[in-house]
């Protein structure tokens, strides 16, 4: 028996299949637990600058330091999950897409990141509130953009057909 499938429901199981196997890498990927120290150091360096902080590097990590509140900065901190997600739709998505747009859309993740370390080292005494409020708000920021990522629309061609003159 063969199953037929409509253009509609082919784009939908193409999203879906890759969906799955791009987040069954993102599984092989978080479980080695990459140690991206250097992006942690640019993170951590970027957030002591905004803050006015300290940023304290030694063997067990790196740290940004205010006033009475000290966050270490792991890798989680650095976006790369939200990022591999982002990039993980966008790959899915088997119709048009502006990679511009991505390119702008994953800066702006990164610039999100960054803003949202900083509130949370300013707002230090409330980082159990707002932390995991801010991991929600990251989704709708991640959905947000890769909407606006394959929002393209094609530029349809006109097809001008010849007239052909008649003669009397």
């Amino acid at each position: 028996m063969k199953i037929r499938l409509s253009k509609k429901q082919k784009l939908k199981v193409t999203f879906l299949v890759r969906l799955t196997f791009l987040g069954l890498l993102f599984q092989i990927v978080w479980r080695i637990s990459p140690n991206l120290f250097l992006l942690k150091l640019l993170v951590a360096r970027i957030v002591a600058v905004l803050t006015g902080g300290r940023l304290i590097a030694d063997l067990s990590g790196v740290f940004v330091v205010r006033d009475s509140f000290t966050l270490m900065i792991v890798t989680d901190c650095t976006g790369w999950k939200e990022m591999f997600v982002f990039l993980a739709l966008l790959v899915s998505w088997p119709k048009d897409k502006s990679w511009g747009r991505a390119a702008l859309s994953l800066l702006a993740i990164f610039v999100y990141n960054i803003l949202r370390l900083a509130f949370l080292v300013f707002n230090g005494q409330q980082f159990d509130y707002y932390h995991p409020a801010f991991q929600l708000v990251s989704i709708f920021v991640i959905v947000g953009l890769w909407l606006w990522s394959i929002s393209v629309k094609k530029k349809r061609k006109k097809k001008y057909k010849s007239r052909k003159k008649k003669k009397k």
